[in-house]
């Protein structure tokens, strides 16, 4: 009757929006209630918790969002010719550079990067922006390590390896 009361058998519906945020995904939820408040025709103040399903409860409202975790890491060589010969020499060496990046929507914590040949954990360059040691999900992270040419990777005419990172997402599963 657009007289600003809610009279007895009205309903009235309201609407908002929330933006979801990086804690909210990485919770894997996003949980809150609302309030309502008013003053009864005699005076008495009212109010409510809001609550998802019944008018007898206050339990919070729980929207359950989707979580993928993901990691991937690329591995690139160059072959550092420091006599300038134009071939590779016993003792000269190879520079490999790692780039790992977050493929999901979590949080990445615990993150190794490991590669045998080069003598195992591999440390972070450069790209942890916030100093968290977490990869967040608008984070690039690099690494880099040089390896030693042996004549046995001479004789083999090549160097082949490979690298494997690992982390933990925010919800506990490994990547």
């Amino acid at each position: 009757d657009g007289d600003n009361q809610l009279d007895i058998n009205e309903t009235w519906s309201y609407s908002a929006n929330y933006t979801i945020t990086q804690t909210n995904i990485d919770n894997g939820s996003v949980t809150n209630q609302a309030t309502v408040t008013g003053t009864s025709i005699s005076g008495n103040d009212v109010n409510d918790l809001s609550d998802n399903d019944s008018t007898l409860e206050d339990d919070q409202t729980q929207t359950t969002l989707c979580q993928s975790d993901g990691i991937a890491l690329i591995k690139t060589a160059t072959f550092n010719d420091e006599n300038t010969d134009g071939c590779s020499d016993v003792g000269e060496t190879i520079t490999y550079n790692f780039t790992l990046t977050n493929t999901g929507n979590t949080t990445i914590t615990n993150v190794v990067l490991t590669d045998s040949m080069l003598g195992g954990t591999i440390a972070l360059a450069s790209g942890d922006t916030d100093s968290d040691n977490q990869l967040d999900v608008n984070e690039t992270w690099s690494y880099t390590a040089n390896y030693t040419i042996t004549q046995a990777n001479i004789d083999n005419g090549s160097v082949t390896n490979q690298a494997t990172v690992t982390g933990t997402s925010i919800s506990g599963n490994d990547v």
